[in-house]
C-alpha cells in the first residue's frame, strides 16, 4: 500500500470522518509536511506514516507542540517574594 493517500481513503481505512480530518489540518493538530502534504494539483495527501507517528507520540502535535515549546521556566519558590501583594514603596 502507499504512504499517502486522499482523505477519503484515509478515512476508509481508519473510520475516522472527513470533517475530523479537515479540522486537524485546519486547527494546525497535523503538520503539514508531515501528517499531511499538498500535490502539485494542490490536493491534499495523508501519510499513513506521519499519522502513525502522529499516534504513537500521543496528540502533542502542531499548534501544542508550538505552545509547549514556548513555556516558561518554572521560577524558583526562593525568587517569589511573598508578602501582601501590594506595589513595592515608592523609591526616595
Amino acid at each position: 500500500m502507499s504512504n499517502y493517500v486522499r482523505i477519503k481513503k484515509f478515512c476508509e481505512l481508519t473510520g475516522w470522518s472527513e470533517s475530523w480530518v479537515r479540522k486537524r489540518i485546519s486547527r494546525q493538530v497535523w503538520r503539514e509536511n508531515e501528517q499531511y502534504f499538498y500535490t502539485p494539483g494542490n490536493r491534499i495527501v495523508i501519510s499513513i506514516k506521519g499519522y502513525e507517528a502522529w499516534v504513537e507520540m500521543g496528540t502533542v502535535s502542531g499548534l501544542q507542540a508550538k505552545l509547549l515549546s514556548k513555556s516558561v521556566l518554572p521560577i524558583e519558590e526562593s525568587v517569589v517574594v511573598k508578602g501582601s501583594g501590594s506595589s513595592p514603596p515608592p523609591l526616595t
